[in-house]
């Protein structure tokens, strides 16, 4: 990417990313294509809970964010603005993927009991045992 062209791609390496992410099997992949199709911000898709998708009508809500973390704890805030606290329409075949990737989530809060880390929250994306990933986690794997 050239230095004088900020923060975006061409159409081609944009379809370059979108075919590398389709060939992985990592949450990750989950992660990076909702934020590409959705025109997600990091802090959105950290904070977003199962309860903010809704599988009938293929959408993901935004109401929440998480961009900084205070003494080991997630500072989850409203969105930077109203407009972002609303519905974003996905692909179905994304929702389906989106859903059996919660269901696994699922399964593993019910297999970790004690051991469960997100409280009473149930991020999509989280480390492994319920908190949410550190803000800076998503650049980092970017980069990787």
């Amino acid at each position: 990417m050239r230095k004088d062209r900020k923060n975006y791609y061409e159409e081609d390496e944009a379809t370059a990313v979108i075919d590398a992410l389709l060939k992985t099997k990592s949450v990750w992949r989950m992660y990076f294509l909702a934020a590409i199709i959705g025109g997600f911000r990091r802090g959105e898709l950290i904070a977003l809970e199962i309860d903010d998708c809704d599988f009938v009508n293929c959408r993901l809500r935004i109401d929440e964010s998480i961009s900084n973390t205070e003494d080991g704890q997630a500072d989850i805030t409203d969105t930077k603005n109203e407009a972002s606290n609303d519905y974003v329409d996905m692909p179905l075949w994304y929702m389906e993927e989106l859903a059996a990737h919660i269901k696994v989530c699922r399964k593993l809060k019910m297999k970790l009991m004690d051991k469960w880390q997100g409280g009473d929250r149930n991020f999509v994306f989280h480390s492994g045992y319920g908190k949410p990933y550190y803000h800076t986690t998503p650049t980092q794997r970017w980069k990787d």
